[in-house]
């Protein structure tokens, strides 16, 4: 489609060649011919087209804050002018090296250029790089310009770094940071040993229900089926409750509290799942999002792949830990796990993990004098401190959680402060040792 530049050219050379003609003005007859000429020449070519866009990598994958570097590779067999290339990019991205913007030249001959940049991966999770957005115009400007978008998204999944865990070896002192010695799972090896028959929980097979059983003790129709329950061997269990709420944005938007809890979760997931434990995760306060237990590297990949899509809400969510607990006593009553809990400790939720702490210690046995309930406090408020004046509020602060932290030791749990700005994670297991 031409433009209105065409127009003006046939009216520059009408006027010209008129106004030759009228006075007899050789000179500026020739002069009319410029513009014809330019018009004609300019449109013996098109704008270019026959654009073809095709990503190097169509799937990337890298660790948070690590640097990709994203190739697409742009070709052109016909016409002339210049092609605009735009990639488009996470708003949380970093561009390090290059430019995802770029403007090319196309000659007379064949066009076939790579738009190269490195981008810094800023934030965990599952994004799309692309559409790629070419602009074709025309050399002269004649031809209407040419806006395409190629849907060449490019899958870049990036994964939280795992916090380092690791065992102290010193056989005098004792880590507070639970080690399952000998809990009973409620996903062992069955047995041949006849255990019960029980209601139906979500997530039995259905190979154990006993329709005779429910035949025979079901009055009521809605009331769920009968199972045969057996004993299972002994494996150690670990749960974790990972607290979505809106106060664990506490930060900016790459580096608050969620992100550290979530590095924490695939820490101690790693730790677990190496030695042989079975490991269970749910995220409350975030529409039901449950890992049943289960151990080695499909746990593990399972873990990863779920907290890759989940952030902490932005308004307030009526699941508490409590209810959290409720949902999974099925898959928890008449075993002896150990259950972690992380979340931001505050004013706001101390009653509702106090519930929760109660809740754990009535659906598990738990041993006499040894609670096995941990509460990691990730201290949002230095996460968010900047300037030395925020520093020292962030401080005061937490002084002021000290007295909701001793209520929650009270109540049966270890609860561990843990300062991401200046306490690595591998000290976890450092804080609150005590000599044998």
């Amino acid at each position: 489609m031409l433009t209105s530049l065409v127009w003006k050219l046939l009216g520059s050379f009408s006027a010209l060649f008129l106004t030759g003609m009228l006075f007899g003005n050789i000179p500026l007859l020739c002069s009319s011919l410029i513009p014809l000429i330019a018009l004609v020449f300019s449109l013996h070519f098109e704008e270019p087209h026959e654009i073809r866009v095709e990503r190097i990598e169509n799937k990337i994958s890298a660790w948070i804050n690590d640097t990709v570097e994203i190739k697409t590779k742009i070709e052109a067999n016909q016409g002339i002018g210049i092609i605009t290339v735009a990639d488009t990019l996470p708003e949380h991205f970093e561009l390090k090296k290059g430019n995802n913007f770029h403007v090319f030249w196309k000659g007379f001959s064949k066009f076939s250029e790579t738009l190269n940049y490195k981008v810094k991966c800023t934030k965990r999770g599952i994004y799309h790089i692309g559409p790629v957005h070419v602009e074709s115009r025309h050399f002269s400007g004649l031809h209407q310009t040419r806006i395409n978008e190629y849907p060449m998204a490019a899958e870049l999944v990036v994964r939280p770094r795992p916090l380092g865990v690791k065992r102290i070896r010193d056989p005098k002192i004792q880590s507070k940071v639970p080690m399952p010695i000998a809990a009973v799972t409620k996903l062992g090896m069955l047995t041949t040993d006849f255990r019960e028959i029980r209601h139906y929980c979500w997530g039995d097979p259905y190979r154990l229900i006993n329709w005779k059983a429910t035949a025979r003790l079901t009055s009521n129709p809605n009331s769920p089926p009968f199972v045969n329950d057996f004993e299972r061997e002994g494996k150690r269990i670990v749960w974790m409750f990972l607290d979505a709420s809106p106060y664990m944005r506490t930060g900016t938007t790459t580096e608050n509290a969620f992100e550290y809890a979530v590095q924490a979760v695939l820490g101690l997931t790693q730790f677990y799942l190496a030695r042989n434990c079975y490991v269970a995760l749910y995220v409350y306060n975030d529409d039901e999002r449950l890992l049943l237990p289960d151990c080695g590297r499909r746990q593990e990949y399972k873990v990863l792949k779920e907290i890759l899509t989940v952030e902490p809400k932005t308004k307030a969510h009526h699941e508490s830990l409590e209810i959290a607990v409720e949902k999974c006593q099925g898959h928890v009553k008449g075993s002896n796990p150990y259950f972690i809990i992380i979340t931001m400790v505050r004013k706001d939720n101390i009653q509702e993990l106090l519930n929760g702490v109660r809740r754990l210690r009535k659906i598990s046995r738990i041993a006499r004098g040894k609670p096995q309930i941990l509460i990691i406090h990730v201290s949002g408020y230095c996460i968010a401190a900047r300037g030395l004046y925020e520093r020292a509020a962030a401080i005061m602060l937490e002084i002021k959680n000290n007295q909701l932290i001793r209520l929650l030791r009270r109540s049966g749990a270890h609860v561990i402060p843990w300062n991401p700005k200046r306490q690595r994670f591998t000290h976890l297991l450092l804080v609150g040792l005590t000599q044998r």
